[in-house]
């Protein structure tokens, strides 16, 4: 897994995993390895923050291991494998964060929080206006009895929205437009729904991503704001 990270360990569901020390290289994390660590990703960890600080942890506990042992035995180079690599792109909540409500609820899931704090919440439309949505918890129950139903807000439980979506439902506590939770303000009958265009745009790379600007080894600058969409 070279590359991004903590947003690819809610996305693909991991829970083995690997972290190590390499050498550095002018390729992305291809150096030979000198050290490494095996742990348990727990399920608990619902958001990239959480999961960021938890892998943190994991590698300051690698690189106290590592520094401890240090000189007490020969340093052996293991050359990666590169048949068994791969790489995750860099991912913006502005550029790829745009919900499919035409997910089942497992694949939803994952979506969603893998663009929760600190990045800022998946997007998607309510009423034509854009918002995000965070903190949110799954369930089996009252799946969408027709395509037609996906997206719909069943009711209010609680401080939470329950949505109908395929295989299940969802359960929103924050949706936020300009970091406003407007969630008082949703009613039964509103529908969650992404512009075809927006769904489109996501697959873009995002190879550096700055505030609102988007940097390309192409492109020398690109505004990411509604306007440059509309055009």
């Amino acid at each position: 897994m070279r590359g991004s990270v903590a947003s690819y360990i809610i996305l693909y569901d991991i829970r083995a995993f690997q972290t190590c020390l390499h050498k550095v290289t002018s390729g992305i994390d291809t150096g030979d390895v000198v050290y490494k660590k095996d742990f348990i990703i727990p399920s608990n960890l619902k958001l990239p923050g959480e999961v960021n600080v938890f892998l943190q942890s994991k590698n300051r506990e690698m690189v106290r291991d590592f520094l401890s042992s240090y000189g007490k035995k020969k340093i052996k180079n293991e050359k990666q494998n590169p048949f068994f690599a791969s790489y995750n792109k860099r991912l913006s909540s502005k550029i790829n964060g745009w919900i499919d409500w035409s997910m089942n609820i497992d694949d939803l899931d994952r979506f969603i929080r893998a663009y929760g704090y600190p990045y800022g919440g998946a997007n998607t439309f309510l009423a034509n206006k854009k918002v995000q949505i965070e903190d949110i918890e799954k369930s089996k129950n009252e799946p969408a009895r027709h395509p037609e139903e996906v997206g719909t807000v069943l009711r209010k439980f609680k401080d939470y929205i329950i949505i109908s979506v395929n295989g299940g439902s969802i359960y929103i506590k924050k949706i936020l437009i300009n970091k406003k939770n407007i969630i008082d303000y949703i009613k039964p009958g509103d529908k969650f729904y992404t512009k075809s265009k927006y769904l489109d745009y996501k697959n873009q790379r995002a190879l550096f991503v700055k505030e609102t600007k988007i940097y390309n080894k192409k492109i020398k600058l690109k505004n990411l704001s509604n306007e440059t969409i509309k055009k």
